[in-house]
């Protein structure tokens, strides 16, 4: 990807031998080599070098030649719903007005913030996602945006699905359990066991809120309640005493392979759990910072 002051143009691959030159190149995250060029071949980069090419080459100026920048969690199915929920009522009022305002939306309006949303990311450079969805609709449209990255579908509830078909491939379908004070139990070993099977990542939420703290910790509080009136029986859920990072560790969700996002409350101990078991994170700082 080559980043300057005018315009922001993708290297595609291609299947014969190219040079591309620029200012400055940003090899990795600790590495950044003025005047360079890539050595590309069959769509890969063979190497990076320093100077000038002595051969024929693309030339693209002043600008930075860099990788493709990564959003490892982001809903599009909500896209429609930008800049219209506020922030200052809590996380119970925030989830609950979503879920109205989504519902009350039409599946071609969320489709087309959907698109526009990708179009967004294409032009800011980020190339490679990992989209979680409920409703599954954004999925053929990552498919056709031409991005890489996971698609994860989304559970929640008790109810285990059917047979899912997964697939490893540009753009990976996956499963997500959408967050411990939202799902059985069993629904999450079930997701995860599933990702698993086909060398999948996994995605979770987890220690969001207060709500969801309370909730995982004493087994009753303001989202207890919320789940009661959604008619989601949690009796059977194997909670208490426990912080939402050590109880889905004591589920056996936590791995090299998972995907654990947001993480605002946790200890020093959730911490350890996180290290010990190679957990990849996702703290969603913006989000983060608008609900808490």
């Amino acid at each position: 990807m080559i980043l300057n002051s005018k315009k922001l143009i993708r290297i595609k691959g291609s299947r014969k031998r190219e040079l591309h030159r620029a200012g400055w190149i940003m090899k990795d995250a600790h590495t950044l080599i003025e005047n360079g060029y890539l050595e590309i071949e069959n769509g890969l980069i063979r190497s990076v070098h320093k100077g000038r090419p002595e051969e024929k080459s693309v030339d693209h100026g002043p600008g930075v030649l860099m990788p493709p920048l990564v959003n490892a969690h982001l809903h599009l199915e909500l896209s429609a719903l930008k800049n219209s929920l506020p922030f200052d009522k809590g996380f119970k009022h925030w989830v609950k007005l979503l879920l109205e305002k989504r519902d009350a939306m039409g599946k071609e309006e969320l489709i087309k913030a959907a698109q526009n949303s990708l179009q967004d990311l294409l032009e800011s450079g980020t190339l490679y996602l990992g989209d979680v969805s409920t409703l599954g609709i954004s999925r053929q449209l990552m498919e056709d945006s031409g991005l890489n990255g996971v698609f994860f579908r989304e559970f929640l509830g008790s109810d285990i699905p059917g047979v899912l078909t997964l697939k490893n491939d540009s753009v990976s379908f996956s499963v997500a359990g959408h967050a411990p004070h939202t799902s059985s139990p069993q629904l999450l070993m079930a997701l995860k066991k599933c990702a698993a099977s086909k060398t999948l990542p996994f995605s979770i939420h987890v220690a969001e809120s207060d709500d969801e703290s309370e909730f995982i910790r004493d087994k009753k509080g303001e989202w207890a309640n919320f789940l009661t009136a959604r008619g989601i029986d949690f009796s059977s859920w194997d909670i208490g005493s426990k912080t939402p990072v050590s109880y889905i560790n004591d589920l056996g969700l936590l791995d090299s392979s998972t995907l654990a996002v947001h993480l605002l409350n946790v200890n020093e101990k959730d911490m350890d759990i996180l290290a010990r078991s190679k957990t990849k994170t996702c703290v969603c700082p913006r989000s983060n910072w608008n609900l808490h």
